[in-house]
């Protein structure tokens, strides 16, 4: 547990009820301040800044200005409500034709269990030729823990060129992209030759699967692996109420993360959107939000380069940009603070603000 957590455990103790999370943010800024090192306090000075709290704290809940816990209304939900998860079943019914053609792509008459999804892509992913355009295919596997949730994996995949390698069935004229058995159906087999034609003039089949599941994503807002999973499995998916990717860019020499979130529909609270980012924050490992202060982040470099200098004067700045971009690997860097691409950018952002400050009277002598 961290001493933050440490000194909000001795708050609540002493009001002998919760604080909601935002209180306590305002709290720190307000009693301790945007600079204060919690995980440096002893016991003692932590309890001495908890009873400082408590009485702000019984200040402002007088004043209405903050909301006692115990009368906030709970946290919104963020799962979707029972109407939405309705809703998505009736867009599912709509996309049968989908289904069908998708199916018959591979000649399959019934929908594969989905803990064979990833065995059968891959099958076919070595059947299919490397050339032409690429593309990221998307596709749903249960999770270990939970078989009841999934993930989404990432396949590549190639348009290919147009080639006379499909199968001509006897008697009928029509070309279809398998080995068809006098068994299927008529629904299989009329969905199969709509997939032939369409092989005709466009080529490899994982390609095809992957058009239907963005045209299912662009006309009804599932996930592609979502769709993929529909398709070929008749998974029953929910349109996402809340959804949030990660994704990463490379800064130097750190490794930045973003987050896309797609909301659903306007019915989906604030409330409900800040908690699933905060919980999604948890399950990622990576900690909450800080709100920033008004000041620039070469203040925060500053202050630090003068903090190691006065510890250990002679420092250079090659070894302050090592440890400085070792503090942003590790988020330990101070509130406020950037990134530096090289020692160079760190060192000409210092004398920036030594020079701003001493036109001001004041700056490092």
């Amino acid at each position: 547990m961290s001493r933050k957590q440490d000194l909000r455990s001795a708050l609540e103790q002493l009001l002998g009820r919760p604080v909601t999370d935002l209180s306590f943010v305002t709290l720190c800024e307000e009693i301790a301040g945007d600079d204060y090192d919690f995980e440096s306090r002893s016991d003692k000075e932590l309890q001495q800044l908890a009873d400082a709290m408590k009485m702000f704290y019984e200040k402002m809940v007088r004043s209405g200005l903050f909301k006692d816990a115990e009368t906030s209304r709970p946290d919104a939900p963020i799962e979707p409500p029972e109407w939405w998860v309705k809703e998505s079943n009736l867009i599912l019914e709509s996309q049968r034709e989908f289904q069908q053609e998708a199916l018959g792509l591979f000649g399959l008459e019934e929908p594969l269990a989905i803990n064979e999804l990833g065995a059968f892509l891959k099958e076919q992913v070595a059947l299919e030729r490397a050339e032409g355009d690429p593309a990221e295919f998307l596709y749903p596997v249960p999770a270990r823990r939970d078989p009841e949730s999934f993930y989404a994996v990432s396949q590549l995949i190639f348009r290919g060129f147009n080639t006379a390698e499909f199968v001509t069935r006897g008697g009928r004229g029509r070309t279809l992209p398998f080995s068809a058995s006098e068994e299927l159906n008529e629904d299989v087999l009329r969905q199969a030759q709509k997939a032939a034609d369409w092989a005709q003039t466009h080529t490899q089949r994982l390609w095809r699967l992957y058009e239907l599941a963005n045209e299912m994503h662009r006309r009804a807002g599932f996930g592609v692996d979502q769709a993929v999973g529909f398709l070929l499995c008749d998974l029953r998916v929910v349109r996402p109420w809340i959804n949030i990717r990660p994704g990463w860019f490379l800064s130097g020499k750190t490794e930045r993360w973003f987050f896309k979130i797609d909301v659903g529909t306007p019915e989906v609270s604030p409330e409900a959107l800040a908690a699933a980012y905060g919980r999604f924050l948890e399950d990622f490992g990576l900690r909450q939000p800080v709100r920033r202060t008004g000041r620039d982040s070469r203040s925060a470099l500053y202050e630090w380069v003068n903090g190691v200098r006065e510890a250990e004067p002679g420092v250079n700045f090659p070894e302050l940009y090592e440890r400085w971009s070792q503090a942003s690997e590790a988020s330990e860097l101070p509130q406020g603070a950037v990134s530096y691409s090289n020692y160079k950018s760190l060192r000409s952002a210092y004398n920036q603000k030594d020079r701003e400050l001493k036109a001001k009277g004041g700056g490092r002598r």
